[in-house]
């Protein structure tokens, strides 16, 4: 049921340097006098927002947490991760010119549709989108720069050399408030058509992840309460867990929100993360602390459980681990994944420069029907699910100190899932903390949550200032790399060397870069 296709010539609106049009109307280009006419044109710019939302790039995003490692060091996240990015560094420096790519496109759709003469009705909800857009993009900016230059309206290049900077609580200020008005000028749900688009409820669900990265629980709580208090939401009793993330789970009712991909026209690449042995790039190695961090099926950590077996670990285990990870011996369809025994195996241990540094590989995403159609990946990927909804309200209510009923219920609703044993009552503040914040790593796993979480709880510079693991053929503990985080630096990104040449108002650069 896709149906937002992202036209081609929707990018044609656009030119590289500022989003500035041509003056005049080249017979072989889109430009500013024959376009923002109709309808469909600012349905075609719409449309071209809906990329820069987070998509199958979260997967890799895994590598900048404790969760996973490039299997590549040579690569950025790799320095990042490591504590060693510079102000050079082409994460920056893409997140920097991509959020205000997006931000100005956004920005010129909201000032030409003021004046469009298009149905009213059309023009409030793509009006909307737009402004959501803008919203969620300066949120990122807030997020990992701190304080970053806030942009409203269309800029000339000459003005964008000379841009200040806003203050990370003033952008956080702008985001909430441009949510709130999208929000109301969007509908519940579309028709099969338009099915895919921003409704009030994706709003809401956003807000509610936005305000939980802030600390504002109270609104955290009340956002994720609206949407599980609406019917069209809930986790899908039809799906698996692990079906949840392939074909078979596009469109369910506990995806909020998806980033669509469309065969040959805009892919999402998933299959690149897939073992070598079955043609994929295995492009990350998830860490030995994700695998530790799941449950036994008798809900106790693996240090305390006496189901165990170090010889056989993946045994007696949460679902959700052999759902998400590959272990040595598994099979991927006819592929079977041999990264510790066999040294002819293409996905042994450090072979070459992409098999495998950990002996574990990623499985979530990955839909094995890709290899035959030529490594064509393009399964929706979840931008926020019901999963995550029901745990942004059990932590908001945690932080509250609002241990009651309703906090078990949204746990243990994951857990009943995967046929895991329920929370049971009476913990502490500090337990349901633990216990929420290990729900997250587990059931969010490879999604590109973990690499938010820990930030926003401060949690980085212990996790990330560490050796990582991965396991050998006895399933010991294998050293792999040691890695660095300043948390008096690392928290927050450095502005673009790039972007300071260009404008010096943008000094001081962030701490210690």
């Amino acid at each position: 049921m896709k149906r937002i296709l992202f036209a081609i010539a929707c990018a044609l609106v656009f030119t590289a340097c500022g989003d500035e049009f041509f003056e005049t109307a080249p017979k072989d280009k889109l430009s500013d006098l024959s376009f923002w006419k109709t309808e469909k044109d600012f349905t075609l710019a719409v449309n071209a927002l809906y990329p820069y939302m987070e998509g199958a790039g979260n997967i890799g995003l895994e590598a900048m947490s404790d969760n996973a490692v490039r299997n590549q060091n040579w690569n950025a996240d790799y320095e990042v991760s490591n504590g060693s990015g510079t102000d050079e560094n082409s994460i920056f420096f893409n997140e920097w010119k991509n959020n205000y790519r997006g931000i100005s496109r956004a920005n010129t759709i909201i000032e030409r549709i003021a004046d469009a003469e298009i149905d009213e009705s059309a023009k409030t909800g793509l009006n909307a989108q737009a402004r959501f857009f803008r919203a969620y993009l300066h949120f990122r900016m807030a997020f990992l720069f701190g304080d970053a230059p806030l942009i409203q309206k269309p800029i000339t290049i000459d003005e964008g050399r000379s841009l200040t900077k806003t203050s990370q609580a003033e952008l956080y200020s702008f985001v909430f408030s441009e949510l709130d008005a999208a929000e109301n000028n969007l509908p519940e749900s579309y028709s099969d058509q338009d099915y895919g688009r921003i409704t009030k409820g994706a709003v809401q669900a956003i807000k509610a992840r936005f305000y939980l990265y802030v600390g504002n629980w109270e609104k955290a709580k009340t956002e994720a309460g609206k949407v599980m208090g609406n019917t069209m939401y809930s986790l899908d009793p039809d799906l698996s867990y692990s079906e949840l993330f392939l074909y078979k789970g596009e469109n369910s009712k506990e995806h909020i929100l998806q980033h669509q991909y469309v065969r040959d026209a805009h892919e999402c690449g998933t299959y690149g993360y897939a073992p070598i042995v079955a043609g994929g790039g295995s492009r990350i190695s998830p860490l030995r602390s994700l695998y530790d961090s799941y449950l036994c099926t008798d809900g106790l950590p693996i240090a305390d459980s006496p189901l165990y077996d170090p010889a056989n670990s993946a045994k007696n285990r949460d679902p959700r681990l052999t759902a998400t990870l590959l272990t040595n011996g598994s099979m991927f369809g006819d592929k079977k994944f041999d990264s510790l025994d066999d040294p002819d195996s293409p996905d042994y241990r450090g072979k070459g420069f992409d098999a495998t540094r950990t002996g574990l590989n990623v499985r979530k995403h990955i839909n094995v029907e890709d290899f035959s159609d030529n490594r064509k990946s393009h399964c929706d990927f979840a931008v926020i699910r019901f999963a995550e909804i029901l745990l942004t309200y059990a932590e908001a209510k945690v932080e509250l100190n609002q241990l009651d009923a309703s906090v078990y219920q949204s746990i243990n609703k994951l857990r009943k899932r995967v046929n895991m044993p329920e929370v049971t009552d009476g913990k502490t503040q500090d337990e349901l903390r633990k216990i929420v914040r290990l729900e997250r790593r587990v059931e969010l796993a490879l999604e590109g949550h973990r690499f938010w979480d820990i930030r926003r709880w401060k949690a980085s510079e212990e996790v990330m200032n560490t050796d990582i693991f991965g396991m050998d053929v006895n399933g010991k503990p294998l050293f792999v790399a040691t890695r660095k985080f300043n948390p008096a630096r690392d928290y927050l990104y450095p502005i673009p060397r790039k972007e300071l040449e260009l404008n010096k108002n943008l000094l001081p650069q962030n701490n210690l870069y």
